[in-house]
């Protein structure tokens, strides 16, 4: 079960946010990682998870504000599905589209306040890198990404408003893990529809088009040009996030 933190010196949205991120909101049943028999490890609630090949990331605030989240944005993101630092994909989408976005905005906010706390940690601002300063893996990516993605989401990542999001403080990026952003290159995304007229154009995938290689340089561009993530990833690592699907 879980064990609720206690709510002295708490504000009053930190309270309710607890109550609806932890009971109503059950959100740690994906956010938290599960044991070789699928128990919670509650002591290492909200720390993230993997689901169905990916990642639930964590919900701890430093890492979330290391994702470039503020509680303005985190609740925007709640409430309309999308926001600066990307939409909701994969079993996010169906919570939001069932759930969350027909919340008031006080609960929003109150999740928000829960998750980063009353005194939110700063949200990480990351610096787009220059191609010249790329690794050679990442320099190789460039041309993939015009190849395969610049058609959508532009030539300098800045997206196409109702069609493809910004590479540009796209929190997926800034997992360390790449298990997410190769999934989504991998798989794609189906067309999503958000609140209002907002919505997001189907995004294919090139699971069949790239090879491990080729993915692996792509991923190194996206991640080190947007995602301020300069470690590399070995060839063994992509082939074995690959066949992991599902799983």
């Amino acid at each position: 079960s879980v064990q609720l933190q206690p709510a002295e010196g708490k504000s009053e949205p930190w309270q309710r946010g607890q109550y609806l991120v932890e009971v109503l909101g059950h959100c740690g049943e994906c956010h938290t990682p599960r044991n070789v028999i699928g128990a919670l490890q509650q002591d290492e609630r909200m720390q993230g998870g993997v689901l169905l090949g990916y990642e639930a990331p964590s919900l701890l605030a430093d890492d979330l504000a290391a994702r470039g989240w503020n509680p303005e944005d985190l609740a925007t993101f709640l409430k309309h599905g999308i926001s600066a630092q990307g939409s909701m994909f994969n079993e996010m989408y169906p919570v939001f589209h069932h759930s969350t976005q027909y919340l008031p905005l006080d609960d929003h906010k109150a999740m928000a306040t829960y998750l980063l706390g009353d005194q939110p940690p700063e949200a990480r601002k990351v610096a787009s890198v220059a191609l010249d300063q790329l690794g050679e893996s990442a320099q190789q990516g460039r041309q993939h990404y015009l190849n395969t993605c610049a058609g959508c989401h532009g030539a300098a990542g800045e997206g196409i408003p109702h069609v493809a999001v910004a590479m540009e403080g796209n929190t997926t990026l800034r997992l360390n893990d790449a298990r997410n952003l190769l999934r989504v290159i991998d798989d794609g995304i189906k067309e999503q529809q958000f609140t209002g007229f907002e919505r997001m154009q189907p995004m294919p995938g090139f699971g069949d088009k790239l090879d491990d290689g080729q993915m692996r340089d792509l991923l190194h561009y996206l991640r080190q040009t947007w995602g301020g993530q300069a470690a590399e990833l070995s060839p063994q690592q992509v082939s074995q996030l690959r066949s992991e699907k599902g799983h």
